[in-house]
C-alpha cells in the first residue's frame, strides 16, 4: 500500500476480501505494517447501499471511522482511479487475476497506491 502523497512510502499488508455478486458489496480487512511493530487494522466494506470504513492501530486505537452512503464514499475518493489486472489463473472453475494494481489518476499522471497478488482465493457458493 503506497502511504506517500508527494513520493512513494511503500508499506507491506496482508488482506482479506469477500466479494458478493448477487447483491453489489465487499468486505476487505487488512493489517498494514506502518513501521516495524506499528501495525494498523483496516475494515473496509460496502453492504447493502452502507459504505464503512474504520482504521486503528493496533487494534485499539481510533484512526478513522466513517460510515455512509454511495456520497459518503463519493466524499472519500473524489479523484478518478484506475485498476490493471493481470498474470490471469483459474480457481475453482474460473479464471481470475491473481496480481493487479490500482492508481489514482492525477492531473500530473497516474500514482500507483494499491499492488497486491493473490496467495488464496476460496469460492463459496452463499
Amino acid at each position: 500500500m503506497n502511504m506517500g502523497k508527494t513520493s512513494d512510502q511503500w508499506k507491506p499488508f496482508t488482506s482479506e476480501q469477500r466479494v458478493l455478486t448477487r447483491r453489489l458489496g465487499f468486505v476487505w480487512n487488512a493489517r498494514i505494517a506502518m513501521l516495524t511493530g506499528l501495525t494498523v487494522l483496516v475494515h473496509d466494506a460496502y453492504v447493502a447501499g452502507e459504505g464503512i470504513l474504520h482504521a486503528n492501530l493496533f487494534g485499539l486505537f481510533l484512526v478513522a471511522n466513517l460510515r455512509g452512503t454511495y456520497d459518503v464514499a463519493k466524499g472519500v475518493i473524489p479523484t478518478p482511479w484506475e485498476c490493471r489486472l493481470w498474470n490471469y489463473g483459474e480457481r475453482g472453475g474460473m479464471w481470475v487475476p491473481l496480481d493487479g494494481e490500482v492508481a489514482w489518476l492525477l492531473p500530473e499522471g497516474p500514482k500507483p497506491y494499491y499492488r497486491a497478488s493473490t496467495s488464496e482465493i476460496v469460492i463459496s457458493p452463499k
